[in-house]
C-alpha cells in the first residue's frame, strides 16, 4: 500500500509540475496581451487628437466661409 500511495502522490507532484509550467505560459501570454492594449490604447489617444485637431480646423474654415462670404 505504501508503494501505491507513493505512485500515486509521483503522479499528482507531475500533474503539479505541468499545471505550474501551464500557468507560467498563460502569464507570460497575458503580459504580451497587455502590453498589446496599453499599445493600441496609445495608438488610439494619438488618433482622437489629430481628429480633434483637424476636426477645428474644419470647423473654423466653414466658419470663415459662411461668415465672409455674405
Amino acid at each position: 500500500m505504501t508503494e501505491e500511495i507513493q505512485r500515486d502522490l509521483g503522479r499528482v507532484e507531475g500533474e503539479m509540475n505541468a499545471l505550474k509550467d501551464l500557468l507560467n505560459e498563460v502569464r507570460s501570454d497575458v503580459k504580451e496581451i497587455k502590453a498589446g492594449f496599453d499599445h493600441m490604447r496609445g495608438g488610439t489617444n494619438v488618433l482622437m487628437g489629430v481628429s480633434a485637431i483637424f476636426g477645428a480646423a474644419v470647423s473654423q474654415v466653414i466658419n470663415y466661409f459662411l461668415t465672409h462670404t455674405r
